[in-house]
C-alpha cells in the first residue's frame, strides 16, 4: 500500500511521474528481461545502543537503551541500456523507556530507472521514508527534545546530454512532500528545477556553472509561497588516482529573506592502499520544517582504515550551524570498529559524543552501541 501511494505522488500532482515510473518497470519486453543481469542483496543489522541523553537537554537528563533491527533488500536489474533498482528497508526499534523514546517501525522505499542512450542518459526515481525527527532535525532545527516522526515522499527526473565532446548539459525536476508529527514543525512541499553546464577542459579539470529554483509551500496554505534561486560556478579536479576535489561558490536569493552567498568544497584522498580521508565544507539554503528556507553551515571529516582483511576502523567529525530562527549549533564525534566473522557475518562497535547549543542552552550526550550484522550478497 505504501509503495502504491508513493508512486502516486507526482511533480505536478497530475500523474506524470506515476506514468513514468510504471512505464519504466513495464516497458521492457520479454526478450529484454531475459537478457538482463539481476543483483539481489539482503542486509540485516541487529543493534543495541545506550544513549546517555537522547533528548539533548541540559537538566533532568535521562538515559535509554534501544534495541533495533533494520532489514534491507536491494534489487537491481540491468542490461546494456537500462538499469532498474528497488530498495526496501524497515527500521524496527524497541525502547527501554517509551516516555522519552518511542518504539519505532519506520519503512523506507525507493525505486528508479536509468536509461542510457548514445549521447547521455535519463533517469526517474521515487522514494518514501519515515524516520525519527531526532535524526532529521538534529542538524536542522535542533528540535529533538520530543520524539516524533518525519515522513518524506519524493519524485525526481533528470536528463544528462552530451552537447559536444567537451560540453555536457544536465537538467532535473524534483518534488518533495514533508510531513511531521512533532510540535513546532510545519508540513510543506518543495518543487525544484535545476540545470548544470560542465566543460571538460582536460582529463583532470572540469569547470561548471549551475542554477536552481525551489518553490516552497506550507501544506494547506495556497498563498505566501517562498522562492529560492541559486546560481554558482565551480570546478571538478582530479589530480591523480588518489586525490579528488570539488569546489563551488555562488549566490542565493530567497523571496522572503534577501540575498547571500553559498558555497561548497569537498576533498577525497587515499592516504595509502588501506586508508582514506574525506572532508567537506558547505554553506547551503534548503527547505525547513520551521517554515520557509534555512541557511546552514557544515563541516564534515571522515577517516577509514583497513587494519587487516577482516578488521576496519573509522572516525568522523561533524559540525553544523543552523542559521534559522533557532540558531542551533551541533557537533558530533563518532568512532567505530568492524570485525568480519565470516563472509556473511560481522560485528560492529561504535561510540559517539555530541553537543547541541540552542541560544543560551547547551547540552551534551554520548552513545555506545554494538551490532551484529548479517549480509547475504547476490543471493
Amino acid at each position: 500500500m505504501i509503495l502504491g501511494r508513493l508512486m502516486g505522488y507526482s511533480l505536478v500532482r497530475k500523474g506524470v511521474a506515476r506514468y513514468l515510473v510504471v512505464l519504466a518497470f513495464c516497458g521492457a519486453n520479454v526478450n529484454t528481461l531475459s537478457a538482463m543481469e539481476f543483483i539481489k542483496d539482503f542486509y540485516l543489522p541487529l543493534t543495541t545502543n545506550y544513549d546517555s541523553n537522547i533528548q539533548m537537554v541540559n537538566n533532568n537528563q535521562k538515559s535509554v537503551i534501544t534495541y533495533a533491527a533494520s532489514p534491507r533488500l536491494t534489487l537491481i536489474a540491468q542490461d546494456e541500456l537500462n538499469k532498474f533498482n528497488f530498495d526496501a528497508s524497515m527500521f524496527l526499534q524497541k525502547s527501554s523507556d517509551r516516555k522519552i523514546s518511542e518504539d519505532r517501525d519506520d519503512p523506507s522505499l525507493s525505486a528508479g530507472w536509468q536509461r542510457d542512450f548514445s549521447r547521455g542518459q535519463f533517469f526517474v526515481t521515487s522514494g518514501y521514508t519515515k524516520s525519527s525527527t531526532r535524526t532529521t532535525e538534529l542538524n536542522r532545527s535542533g528540535l529533538v527534545a520530543a520524539d516524533g516522526s518525519a515522513i518524506s515522499k519524493s519524485v525526481n527526473l533528470g536528463l544528462s546530454y552530451l552537447l559536444t565532446d567537451r560540453y555536457t548539459l544536465s537538467t532535473g525536476l524534483g518534488y518533495q512532500s514533508q510531513e511531521y508529527t512533532s510540535i513546532g514543525l510545519v508540513d510543506y512541499t518543495s518543487k525544484t528545477i535545476n540545470a548544470k553546464l560542465s566543460y571538460l577542459y582536460s582529463p583532470t579539470l572540469a569547470p561548471f556553472i549551475q542554477t536552481s529554483l525551489n518553490r516552497y509551500e506550507e501544506t494547506g496554505i495556497t498563498s505566501g509561497s517562498r522562492i529560492s534561486k541559486s546560481t554558482s560556478a565551480g570546478v571538478n579536479y582530479q589530480a591523480n588516482d588518489r586525490l579528488t576535489m570539488v569546489a563551488s561558490a555562488g549566490v542565493n536569493q530567497v523571496s522572503s529573506g534577501g540575498r547571500g552567498w553559498i558555497g561548497a568544497y569537498s576533498l577525497g584522498y587515499f592516504l595509502d592502499d588501506k586508508s582514506s580521508i574525506n572532508a567537506s565544507i558547505t554553506r547551503s539554503v534548503s527547505p525547513s520544517g520551521l517554515g520557509g528556507f534555512e541557511k546552514s553551515d557544515s563541516m564534515n571529516i571522515n577517516y577509514t582504515r583497513d587494519l587487516s582483511a577482516r578488521d576496519r576502523v573509522g572516525a568522523d567529525f561533524g559540525w553544523n550551524i543552523n542559521r534559522s530562527i533557532n540558531q542551533t549549533r551541533n557537533k558530533q564525534l563518532n568512532a567505530w570498529y568492524v570485525h568480519d566473522l565470516s563472509q556473511e557475518w560481522s560485528l560492529r562497535a561504535n561510540t559517539q559524543y555530541r553537543t547541541l547549543e540552542n541560544g543560551s542552552q547547551q547540552a551534551d550526550g554520548y552513545l555506545v552501541g554494538l551490532s551484529i550484522v548479517f549480509q547475504y550478497p547476490n543471493f
